[in-house]
């Protein structure tokens, strides 16, 4: 990972002062002025519903905030939303940041909520709510999800521009309804399957670390484009979708195997490969084939003689560490 994901920003490292000394201490940011709010008086929900306007920065404090003990989170305005992050190494004084939430205690980003950002976040046991039919221009980068991120829409092009950069999501994402419109994967630790089966998407999957994917189905990830992707698998995938793409992907297969792409799918031709994986021949150390640990243990680098090195488009290496200079962990 490199330096600025692990890094806090110079906002959050002022805030360790601050959090030090008082506890859990939530600063909302107004044109330049600051307000601090000191949890468990003051909840996250009032900051966001009752104090923060337009375009407001709320600085969340390392550790839980659960909202099974103050009700369901509402974001109704645009606002960016700054944790002390979720890699063990940046978060060893403050603690990562996490958001709990269950099935009636949900963090939910409706339509007003538009143009929000989600920086430095785990988003803990229930993903947030961003199934509004007509949300749109949410970024959520160096996040982290511990179940499935889901994306539905009944209006066409009601759902768009839904950004996830250097986040992990550990259940996968998914997508439904109608259509869900310009979503890019970028960079991304997927810990289990990439599923649109709506009728009209366009999401792209780049330069991400897809583990455990399956690929079942003839009507799934329709208007999905995959580039420069790395996807490790305890088995051989059989890719039957006809509506997704693959572009300069590489399929890392432990025990080896061939990948059984149907003959009218995007795939062939499409400068993907395909190898046997083992623990340090595509990567410096992979320790775990199918799922990304939850210690991040592990060094996702590229290996010295890996296949993966230049394969992608634009000759760039696959993976999250690939791509333009300032876009890699």
């Amino acid at each position: 990972m490199n330096t600025g994901h692990r890094n806090l920003t110079a906002l959050a490292v002022m805030l360790l002062l601050v959090n030090s000394l008082c506890g859990q201490v939530i600063t909302l940011l107004h044109q330049g002025q600051s307000s601090f709010y000191y949890l468990p008086g003051t909840t996250l929900e009032d900051v966001v519903g009752l104090y923060a306007q337009d375009n407001d920065t709320i600085v969340l404090p390392g550790g839980p905030i659960d909202l099974d003990q103050t009700g369901d989170l509402f974001v109704t305005k645009p606002l960016v939303f700054i944790g002390a992050g979720v890699y063990p190494s940046a978060t060893g004084v403050t603690n990562r940041t996490q958001i709990i939430g269950n099935s009636l205690d949900r963090f939910t980003v409706q339509a007003g909520g538009s143009g929000s950002e989600f920086h430095g976040i785990e988003f803990y046991s229930t993903p947030p709510d961003i199934t509004n039919n007509n949300v749109t221009d949410l970024l959520f980068k160096h996040c982290e999800f511990t179940n499935s991120v889901s994306m539905s829409s009944s209006l066409v092009n009601g759902m768009n521009n839904i950004q996830f950069v250097q986040c992990i999501l550990r259940g996968g994402l998914s997508g439904s309804g109608n259509s869900v419109q310009n979503v890019v994967v970028d960079h991304c630790i997927i810990d289990g399957s990439v599923t649109f089966s709506g009728i009209s998407n366009t999401v792209a999957v780049n330069h991400c670390l897809i583990m455990g994917s399956s690929f079942i189905g003839t009507t799934t990830n329709n208007g999905v484009t995959f580039t420069n992707n790395i996807f490790t698998l305890t088995s051989a995938p059989t890719i039957a979708h006809i509506s997704a793409c693959y572009y300069n992907n590489l399929f890392a297969i432990q025990g080896g195997g061939t990948v059984n792409a149907a003959a009218n799918a995007c795939y062939a031709g499409n400068g993907n490969q395909q190898t046997p994986l083992t623990p340090n021949n595509v990567f410096v150390n992979i320790p775990d084939f199918d799922d990304f640990p939850a210690n991040y243990a592990g060094d996702y680098r590229l290996a010295t003689n890996s296949i993966a090195i230049g394969m992608g488009q634009g000759g760039y290496d696959v993976g999250i560490y690939g791509g333009a200079a300032g876009t890699a962990w």
